[in-house]
């Protein structure tokens, strides 16, 4: 029947992506972590990129956190979690400078969320 409840629920498909804005010959590393998920170590020369995607807990209480190391500084901060971002972004863009790491919103040219270094 048409339009009739499956009773399926959809997760919501995540996307989370670095971007290296570092000046030439600055390397960055970058450790994700979850509750369940070791996502490894990835080295980021300059302009580079990494992501990776995730499904969201239909329970909310999904979380993310990622380490990040440069030359100018370094953290460990959560990248996503379920109450902040899940309004938020689909696709979560993370740029890491000199000062910091900043987060920006689905469709924004503007940072929303800032992290300075440690």
């Amino acid at each position: 029947m048409a339009g009739a409840d499956t009773g399926v629920v959809l997760r919501r498909l995540i996307e989370v992506d670095f971007v290296n804005k570092l000046p030439p010959n600055h390397n960055v590393s970058v450790h994700c972590k979850s509750k369940n998920d070791d996502l490894g170590i990835h080295v980021l020369g300059p302009h580079q990129g990494y992501g990776f995607q995730f499904h969201d807990s239909l329970l909310g209480n999904t979380l993310f956190f990622s380490g990040v190391t440069t030359d100018f500084g370094h953290g460990v901060y959560n990248i996503y979690t379920h109450r902040r971002d899940a309004d938020r972004c689909t696709k979560c863009l993370w740029e890491i400078t000199q000062v910091g790491v900043y987060g920006f919103r689905k469709d924004s040219g503007s940072p929303d969320i800032y992290f300075r270094w440690a």
